[in-house]
């Protein structure tokens, strides 16, 4: 069985209807840092920051339904199920403890939104065999909605003609959108922009 096929434009179509719900008059404004805790809590989610795993592997995860969900308990060192509600991201407390990470953490955020929007249906009865089969075309969806929920392609292309502020360099345009440089750089690459940057 395969994961269902969605393409660029639709998901691209998803993000902007996930930002116009909550502001419809998001596309007018300026380009800048998307609200992700609070878009996140538009569409029902919420956010926990926890130790998800002993070797820093997993920075986020979300709960698909009610139920006990595994943290890694420094002190103990040990693995402890905690009780969990459907629509809970969790979030490695490691990104949210290095401001280094920022971007990082809101890429990760981001990504967890996605698969919630996307994926629920897979993960609700989650079938182990069916994500491992299908794991890199979920994982390139949750991805690529991910870089349009954080640098929509409106905004980054009003921002990188604009030249807000002067800007001429990959760094600057990826501190107005909130996103590492290798965010950035790949979303400029995506939009065929990149080229052009000075």
């Amino acid at each position: 069985m395969q994961v269902k096929y969605i393409s660029k434009s639709t998901l691209e179509a998803i993000a902007r209807r996930t930002l116009l719900d909550y502001n419809a008059r998001y596309s007018d404004e300026p380009p800048g840092s998307v609200p992700l805790e609070l878009m996140a809590e538009n569409i029902g989610l919420s956010i926990e920051y926890a130790c998800l795993s002993s070797n820093g592997n997993a920075l986020g995860k979300t709960a698909f339904e009610d139920g006990l969900t595994p943290v890694y308990d420094k002190a103990r060192q040990k693995y402890v199920n905690i009780e969990t509600t459907a629509g809970t991201i969790f979030i490695d407390e490691a990104l949210i403890k290095n401001p280094a990470l920022h971007g990082r953490y809101r890429y990760t955020l981001a990504h967890e939104m996605s698969h919630w929007i996307l994926h629920r249906y897979i993960f609700a009865n989650y079938d182990l065999n069916f994500y491992e089969v299908n794991k890199r075309e979920i994982e390139w969806q949750a991805d690529y909605l991910a870089q349009n929920l954080l640098m929509p392609k409106g905004q980054v292309q009003k921002a990188f003609y604009a030249r807000i502020y002067d800007l001429t360099s990959l760094p600057d345009l990826a501190k107005i959108f909130g996103v590492s440089k290798q965010a950035m750089g790949i979303r400029l690459d995506t939009l065929g922009l990149r080229l052009h940057l000075a």
